[in-house]
């Protein structure tokens, strides 16, 4: 193929220029010119498109895990709800009155409300799925009997309770912790970053509150410890700390829900009363309401209301981040999909552009890139490629049409050549200079193929035939005899052997030389050639033995048809007559004959024919016998 190369590949001799000429060109430019712009722009909108993708998915996120704070919120709720019910009838009973008592005093059920408060906490999912409050919660639960029965202390209720909340403030502080890094990391704007911050202010405010009225409660009701008064102004700080940042980071519903609750007249009541204790509690003097337990319960009626509206602040705060993350994400994903539709405009101008290019240019080239990978692949018959385009890619096309053609010709002859040496497609010359060069190796190799076949074959005849008879020899027969016998057994038929030997061979070789016993061997040779069917087994087994075997008909007796097939080569044999000095000398034979049984072996059906021609020499010469050791074939 080198010379099919250098006829076409244009060198030199075409004047082709220095780099590749006009079609490397004409490549680069296309580069330069379409791909380089493009391939830009994908980078740049799907850079964007990738930002637009995390701020949608960061706002999601943030919508989901901002249910699972106000769950917390919630769940928070629900204990400080039981803690609050408890603490009234715990406190009653510390002052000698009943449940029903306190009713008649304050025109309120509050063991109703101690059981509607322990539904909630028992059936809030959020509690359900906390491993850090079951032990606080089988606590808390345990507790109820003694609450019901009035045997409770209240400093064991705010213990356990104290606990419960410390735990629901852990898991809110570390939540909050891993959302702030994703909020201010992330992709989302300002305005959502200030609803999550408010978000966490009005749960500060909302814990700050809770343990301000506990720890108020302790004060009142008891003889608080420093730490305890010390926690209670730290918790009137953080909750006021809390409410001053409130209104400029609330959302609409947010605000709105403050406001009530700021405006609430059972909230502002119970805030009085929250103030005048810690005022009284900085200036070391005991609170006005310790030493009046109606009047103390009176103001703590104001308690629940108060603690529900800040709740309600909380939640309507969390609807405000919910509804922006939602807007956002929603903002987000119109522009996800405004980008993506940029994108696939964009695809659709780079499709267009391809099929302009490859209409000038990259349609020949693509072909004759399929055409060689068929080629590759071996497949070398191809339709010729169209030779036109620039003239280096119809050079190209020329020359790898000749090629291809060259190729598929050698493929037919190789094919050929394997399978027969004589085949007619072998005469055919191949085409062009290469095939011109290959054809001489090919006829060089196909003669000495044929050589080679004629060896084989002249070594399989020596192999499997007797050098002076040009009889089968002892394996080769032996092999034969057993195939037919495998036939023999499926069709129902019969396998005769004739084991046949010359009588008075050593005396011709002692008398006339050994020249006249090989002329004795040859015409017993063609007479059991003669004497015999083309299908029939005919052997020379060694010295002056000879085997004639074959299927018996299948339609008559059998022992009397081996009788006449041992009869014909009897007299075969003894019409032949050797030419010596003296003049002729006839020939002739004994022969043992035995018939297969059901199974029987070639070996051992020529034992047997071999057995009754030693019964027939001990008879005498020139007879047939058959070997009286198996009993003759029965007449039908």
């Amino acid at each position: 193929m080198g010379d099919v190369a250098g006829e076409h590949d244009g060198g030199p001799a075409r004047g082709r220029r220095p780099g590749g000429g006009w079609g490397r060109s004409v490549r680069a430019l296309l580069v330069l010119l379409v791909l380089l712009p493009i391939i830009g722009m994908f980078v740049v909108s799907l850079a964007s498109t990738r930002r637009l993708e995390r701020g949608r998915q960061d706002a999601t996120t943030l919508e989901r895990r901002t249910e699972r704070l106000v769950g917390l919120v919630e769940a928070r709720t629900a204990i400080s709800g039981e803690e609050v019910a408890s603490s009234v009838l715990v406190i009653g009973a510390d002052l000698g009155v009943d449940a029903a008592a306190l009713q008649d005093l304050f025109g309120q059920d509050f063991s109703a409300e101690l059981a509607a408060a322990r539904i909630r906490l028992d059936d809030d999912p959020t509690l359900a799925t906390l491993p850090e409050v079951r032990a606080g919660l089988t606590e808390l639960r345990a507790l109820r009997p003694q609450i019901d029965a009035g045997t409770l202390t209240f400093g064991d209720l705010v213990a356990v309770t104290t606990a419960l909340t410390d735990e629901i403030d852990a898991v809110w502080d570390a939540r909050v912790r891993d959302q702030i890094r994703e909020v201010l990391g992330g992709e989302l704007p300002a305005s959502v970053q200030v609803r999550f911050q408010a978000l966490t202010a009005t749960y500060i405010a909302l814990s700050a509150a809770a343990d301000r009225a506990l720890l108020t409660e302790v004060v009142l009701t008891g003889e608080p410890t420093d730490a305890q008064l010390l926690a209670l102004v730290e918790a009137t700080g953080a909750y006021r700390a809390a409410v001053r940042v409130l209104p400029d980071r609330l959302g609409p519903l947010g605000a709105a829900a403050w406001r009530a609750h700021t405006d609430q007249a059972a909230g502002r009541r119970f805030e009085a009363v929250l103030d005048d204790t810690i005022v009284a509690v900085s200036r070391g003097v005991p609170p006005a309401l310790a030493a009046d337990p109606v009047a103390f319960g009176k103001a703590y009626i104001d308690g629940p209301d108060w603690a529900r509206s800040i709740s309600t602040a909380i939640q309507a705060t969390a609807a405000d981040l919910r509804d922006l993350t939602r807007d956002h994400a929603a903002d987000a994903t119109r522009a996800v999909v405004l980008q993506a539709l940029v994108v696939v405009l964009l695809a659709l101008a780079s499709l267009a552009t391809a099929v302009w290019a490859a209409r000038t240019l990259a349609t020949p080239i693509t072909r004759l890139e399929a055409a060689a990978h068929q080629i590759h692949d071996g497949r070398f018959d191809l339709p010729p490629l169209p030779e036109r385009g620039p003239r280096e890619l119809a050079d190209m096309a020329r020359a790898f049409n000749e090629m291809s053609s060259t190729l598929a010709a050698v493929e037919r002859h190789a094919v050929a050549l394997a399978a027969d040496t004589a085949a007619p497609v072998l005469e055919e010359p191949l085409p062009g200079p290469t095939g011109r060069a290959l054809q001489v190796a090919l006829d060089r190799l196909r003669s000495s193929m044929q050589v080679a076949e004629q060896r084989r074959r002249e070594l399989e005849r020596t192999a499997a035939h007797d050098g002076l008879t040009g009889l089968l020899n002892r394996a080769a027969a032996f092999e034969v005899v057993a195939r037919d016998l495998l036939r023999a057994d499926r069709g129902g038929g019969r396998v005769v052997a004739l084991y046949l030997d010359l009588d008075g061979l050593k005396p011709i070789n002692d008398a006339h030389s050994h020249a006249a016993g090989d002329d004795a061997l040859r015409l017993t040779a063609d007479a059991l050639r003669s004497a015999t069917r083309a299908s029939d087994v005919v052997a020379r087994l060694g010295g002056d033995e000879f085997l004639v075997a074959g299927v018996l008909g299948d339609d008559g007796d059998d022992e009397t048809e081996a009788e006449e097939l041992a009869e014909r080569v009897r007299e075969a044999v003894s019409s032949r007559m050797i030419a010596v000095a003296e003049g002729h000398i006839p020939l002739g034979c004994s022969i043992g004959i035995a018939v297969a049984g059901r199974d029987t072996s070639a070996e051992a059906l020529i034992n047997e024919a071999d057995r009754a021609l030693l019964e027939a020499k001990r008879k005498g010469k020139d007879r047939i016998s058959w070997w009286s050791g198996r009993r003759q074939v029965p007449r039908p």
